[in-house]
């Protein structure tokens, strides 16, 4: 099979409606999948087979592969629960809690919140954009809000990079006085200190999604392959056991 790839915004519709009416596509994989997506509407009122790097709210009986977000937060806040930490804060991605929502961020905020509360734990989220500048704007936000965190997760790989730089300014360095763990891309033994991560594994869900897809076409009729895929928690030198602020 030949893959081509189609660098677009996720609303723009009419470039993916002329694509689609080329008639040279067998399916698309689609990222970036919000909870309500118009491209799923748009390509399956066509009769066009869809694949996702991701979910949307009601997958229902389309192909996908995407991080299995309880997992996650299951893995990272048990490991801070066990070197003390009672409030935890989340540094997150953009995103908006209706159906537009970029399906990730919704669901690991909400993961994180439900796995908190299940835990007798406190919990605060705050969100920015992708830069170095939001992560430090963010995370004197976050300290604001929630004074007594202790720890934190990030869903944000520059925002981040900011926060560390924030922590030590606010003389919360890392990990000292606060205790962090990066749960989205990057690189995390490239920072100093050496970052604690439980990063979703992007290749094999993309493997897996492509696979799914695939299968999928092979064979319309039969139920579609939808996979969480887990990840592996990484302990480095970003998290220590609890002191109170």
């Amino acid at each position: 099979m030949d893959l081509r790839l189609w660098t677009s915004g996720s609303r723009d519709l009419d470039g993916l409606r002329q694509l689609a009416r080329t008639g040279l596509v067998a399916g698309f994989l689609l990222m970036q999948v919000a909870l309500s997506d118009q491209r799923v509407r748009l390509l399956t009122s066509a009769g066009i087979p869809v694949g996702l790097i991701g979910r949307t709210r009601s997958p229902d009986r389309l192909p996908y592969a995407d991080a299995d977000f309880d997992q996650i937060a299951g893995l990272v806040i048990d490991h801070f629960a066990e070197l003390g930490h009672r409030s935890i804060g989340m540094l997150n991605a953009p995103y908006e809690r209706g159906t537009r929502g970029i399906g990730a961020a919704v669901r690991f905020a909400d993961a994180v919140r439900k796995t908190c509360a299940e835990r007798g734990l406190e919990c605060a989220i705050v969100a920015g954009e992708h830069t170095i500048a939001a992560g430090r704007a963010a995370l004197r936000s976050l300290l604001e809000t929630a004074p007594h965190t202790t720890a934190v997760i990030s869903y944000n790989w520059e925002a981040t990079l900011g926060a560390m730089r924030e922590a030590r300014a606010l003389g919360r360095p890392i990990p000292e006085r606060l205790s962090l763990v990066l749960c989205s891309n990057g690189e995390p033994e490239w920072t100093d200190p050496q970052l604690t991560s439980a990063t979703p594994p992007a290749r094999e869900i993309a493997a897996a999604a492509v696979e799914a897809l695939i299968d999928h076409l092979t064979a319309p009729d039969a139920p579609p392959a939808q996979r969480l895929v887990p990840s592996v928690l990484v302990a480095r030198q970003s998290t220590a056991p609890a002191v109170r602020p």
